[in-house]
Parts: structure tokens; C-alpha cells; sequence
């Protein structure tokens, strides 16, 4: 009975914290008054959620505490002080931690801030950084303390790359703060420049590593192929091998006779083997330094044993990588941001067309008017105070409710999106493809066979010589560069036969 009751009280009590703990994960404001309880907010929900935000620019804690909003979802209504997908690049950006290190126990450079900046960068380097990396922390904790002895240090360095847009470690009174918020547009140009950076590297790192053993892994494919293939010439010391202490041909071995007729063994390719043998550790060392990076950056594993015999050593491919599941991440959040901005635009021509039926002319040319200051504010400011005065006031002067219920549609998709006009979505998206080697051209709205047309149409204007109509069509923007137009051209070739087919189905 006891234990009946025992195990009943275990699981009510386990079904309250369970309860006590959604509704924590649904709290989404809270209120602060100091800079500390601050930091400690920012810390407990950036673990919770994707995007912490502010409402007010400027924050004076003497005269009203601060609100915090917290959300998995994008929202352009508030300012963006914390994003999830951006600490991925800013945790790993020397120059972030550099400023944090210089930040530390008021302005101006010493020396020991100097030397700590430059035992940083060996871990990665300037591009890519896993200095501040969790799996890294005992050790970047024991190297701060070389330099000081304070354990906050690696803490305060930590906070200050995740928590700087909030503005609490700008070098200003205590009591007041200017939050600097994240736009959308450069964080997205941010994160692809970081990640398609990170793609080359790996790219070009894995090419050095593999040029340093494949000339001898493709002759060595070759040795064995022979029939009198020896395989103790691998292992042994090739001094006497190649070069016995009587030199004629009587001392000869009838494997060193079938060497010399095939010539198919080679000294330099067999002492480059053994060298890499007797050189192994420090090849190890190597490789390690380099792959580090990607180890800590990117959740590579690396079997750095196998290369004991370096024919067994394998380095993951980069669909395996943490940075390209990065970018896959950030080309659908592109997308999402696409179909957003075209939902907008056709919501905007539904609300002008419903507008102009039910409005007089005077109403219907005040109401374009506000609607372009509207635009223009959602379109250049990070701020969102004039945006939210115009909304109010077209919402109060308007007195249709089928318009003011069509407005509110506008405003809650234009607030998901804090994009500059001129921000070309359709070539982030582009980018992003070639670096996941998808179809150039997945891209519904891209029309292939008129823009194909329209670069023929241009080609045949063009009566300079002296420049190739690749250069030609790149100047006046139709392509991007030699490799855009082939692919463009093959994926017209492509449509044009499929057309064929479908005419002629027997």
C-alpha cells in the first residue's frame, strides 16, 4: 500500500513540474531593471528560444525597467537582440572574440590582452574560430588563466559575442543602454558569407590533404597490380633493396630482375612511402592542426589512426558537415523570406483594389499617401516606432471593416520581413544552390527560355569584337559568369527537347 502510494505521489509530483515547466516554456516577456538581471534573462531564454527581442531602442533603467520577448518565430513588430542562427557565426568570429578580450576591465590595449589575442588565433585562426567552442572550454578556461586570474573572464568573453546587440557592454553609464538590433538582411548576408568562406576552406583543405599521400597511394595501386608484386619492399629499408652490396646483376634477386624489366618500381615513390612512415606523427600533427577547425566548427569526426595506413583514411564529405546543413538552413529560411515578400505584394494589391472600390477618391489618394510612408518605413528602418504610429493612425482614421481586416493581414506578413528593396533574394537563393550543387534553376518564378531569349536578343545587338558575348552579356547583368550561361543554356536545350517529345509522344 505504501509503495502504491509511494509511486501515486512520484507521479503526480513529476506531472506538476512537468506542468510548471511548459508553462515556463510558454512565458514570453519579462521585465528588468539593471543591466545584471538583464544578462541572466538574455542567458536563461536564448537557451529556450530561437529569437529574443526589445521593444525600445534606447533604455534608461531609471525610469522604466526593460521589456524582453522571446520566440521561435521571426517578428519584424520588435528589435531582434538575439538570434540563434547568427551566434552559430558569431561565436566563431575571431574578430568578435578580439573585441570582447578588448572590452574587458575598461578601454585600452595591454599587453597581456595582446599576447592572449594571438594564442587565440591559433585555435583556427581569423575566419574560423572554436576557441569559444563548449567541448573547448576547460582548455580555453586554463589558457585565459595563463594570462589573468579572474574565472569570470571566459564567461564575460562568452556573453559578450551572444549577448552584444542588447547593448549591456557598450562602455556607458550603468544605468542606460542602446541596443543595436539585428536586421535580417545583414544577418542573412552575414551567414552566407560565413558559410560559403567555410565551404572553400574545407573544400581546399581536403585537396592539400589528399595531394599529399594520392601519388603515392595511385603508384603503390600500380606496384601491386604486377605479378611478382613484393610486398615486403613496403616495410623493409630500401637502401640494400635497390642497391645490394655487390652491384651485378648476379647479386639480383628475380624480383629486383622483373623490377628493372617493367621498371614499374620506383626509389623516389618508395622512399616518399617509407618517409611518409618515419614521419608519420608529425604528418598527424599536421593534418590535425588543419582539420581542427571543421572538428570543433563543424562536428567533423575524423579518424586520425587509420592513417597508420593512409589508404584507410577517410575525411567526411561535406553533406555529412554541420555547415552544410547550415546552409541547407539558411537557403529555406531564403525561401520562406521569398514566398513572405510575394504574399505581401499580392496582399498590398488586394488591399488597394478594395480600397479603391469601397473609397471616395480624396480617402482612397490620403490612404496611398500614409501607405507610402508605411513602405518606406518598413523598408529602411531597423526601428519599428514610425512604422507603428502610421499603422495606428490608418487604423483609427479608417471606419471599413473589410479594409482595416485586410489591413492587419498586410501589416502581420510585412512585419516577418525587414528586407531592403533592392535585396535580391532570387541570388541568395542562387548562391546557395551552387554551393549545394542543386538545379541552378529550382526557382518557380525564373523564367528560363525568356531570359535565354532575351540574352540572345542582346547578342545580336552587339557589334564590339573586341569582347566575347560571355563578357558581353555580364556587363549588361544577364549572366553572372561563364559558368550562369551554360547552365542557363543547357537548361534551355533541356525544355526545348522535352517540348519536342510531347509533340511527337509516338
Amino acid at each position: 500500500m505504501k509503495a502504491y502510494f509511494l509511486s501515486l505521489y512520484i507521479g503526480i509530483r513529476f506531472d506538476l513540474i512537468q506542468l510548471f515547466m511548459d508553462k515556463k516554456r510558454r512565458y514570453k516577456c519579462s521585465k528588468v531593471r539593471d543591466k545584471q538581471p538583464l544578462i541572466r534573462s538574455l542567458k536563461t531564454f536564448s537557451s529556450q528560444y530561437r529569437y529574443l527581442y526589445c521593444d525600445n531602442e534606447f533604455i534608461d533603467f531609471n525610469e522604466e525597467p526593460v521589456s524582453l520577448y522571446f520566440s521561435d518565430e521571426y517578428d519584424n513588430s520588435l528589435n531582434m537582440i538575439y538570434s540563434n542562427e547568427d551566434l552559430k557565426v558569431n561565436i566563431r568570429d575571431y574578430n568578435f572574440i578580439c573585441d570582447a578580450v578588448d572590452s574587458l576591465f575598461g578601454i585600452g590595449k595591454t599587453q597581456w590582452k595582446e599576447d592572449l589575442k594571438k594564442e587565440i588565433f591559433e585555435y583556427g585562426g581569423k575566419d574560423f574560430n572554436y576557441f569559444l567552442d563548449e567541448r573547448f572550454e576547460s582548455n580555453a578556461r586554463e589558457i585565459i588563466n595563463n594570462y589573468i586570474s579572474n574565472s569570470k573572464v571566459y564567461t564575460y568573453l562568452k556573453n559578450y559575442v551572444s549577448f552584444y546587440n542588447s547593448g549591456v557592454y557598450d562602455a556607458n553609464k550603468r544605468d542606460k543602454i542602446t541596443i543595436k538590433p539585428i536586421s535580417l538582411k545583414e544577418s542573412i548576408e552575414k551567414r552566407l558569407s560565413f558559410l560559403l568562406k567555410a565551404k572553400k576552406l574545407y573544400e581546399e583543405t581536403v585537396n592539400q590533404i589528399k595531394d599529399n599521400y594520392e601519388d603515392i597511394d595511385n603508384e603503390i595501386n600500380e606496384w601491386m597490380k604486377n605479378k611478382n608484386f613484393d610486398s615486403d619492399a613496403l616495410d623493409k629499408d630500401n637502401t640494400s633493396y635497390f642497391h645490394p652490396i655487390d652491384d651485378s646483376e648476379q647479386s639480383y634477386t628475380l624480383h629486383m630482375i622483373e623490377r628493372k624489366k617493367s621498371g614499374i618500381y620506383d626509389e623516389d615513390i618508395l622512399n616518399d612511402l617509407h618517409d611518409w612512415v618515419d614521419n608519420l606523427k608529425e604528418i598527424k600533427k599536421d593534418f590535425k592542426k588543419t582539420l581542427k577547425t571543421f572538428s570543433y566548427s563543424f562536428d567533423l569526426k575524423f579518424n586520425f589512426e587509420s592513417m597508420e595506413d593512409f589508404r584507410l583514411f577517410e575525411i567526411p564529405e561535406l553533406e555529412e558537415t554541420f555547415c552544410y546543413e547550415l546552409l541547407e538552413d539558411l537557403r529555406e529560411e531564403i525561401v520562406e523570406l521569398k514566398e513572405t515578400k510575394v504574399n505581401c505584394k499580392n496582399l498590398l494589391e488586394e488591399f488597394l483594389k478594395l480600397s479603391k472600390e469601397q473609397l471616395d477618391e480624396y480617402d482612397f489618394n490620403w490612404l496611398k499617401e500614409q501607405l507610402e510612408l508605411w513602405e518606406n518605413e518598413l523598408n529602411k528602418s531597423k526601428y519599428t516606432h514610425k512604422l507603428d504610429e502610421i499603422e495606428k493612425y490608418i487604423l483609427n482614421t479608417i471606419t471599413s471593416k473589410e479594409i482595416i481586416k485586410k489591413f492587419k493581414e498586410l501589416i502581420l506578413y510585412s512585419r516577418k520581413i525587414s528586407l531592403d528593396k533592392r535585396v535580391d533574394l532570387n541570388y541568395f537563393i542562387k548562391q546557395l544552390d551552387e554551393a549545394l550543387d542543386m538545379d541552378y534553376f529550382e526557382d518557380e518564378d525564373f523564367n528560363v527560355e525568356e531570359h535565354f531569349k532575351k540574352c540572345q536578343d542582346a547578342l545580336l545587338l552587339k557589334d564590339d569584337y573586341q569582347i566575347s558575348d560571355i563578357d558581353f552579356l555580364i556587363d549588361l547583368e544577364l549572366v553572372k559568369d561563364e559558368r550562369d550561361y551554360i547552365c542557363l543554356e543547357k537548361e534551355y536545350n533541356k525544355l526545348q527537347e522535352e517540348k519536342i517529345d510531347l509533340e511527337n509522344p509516338f
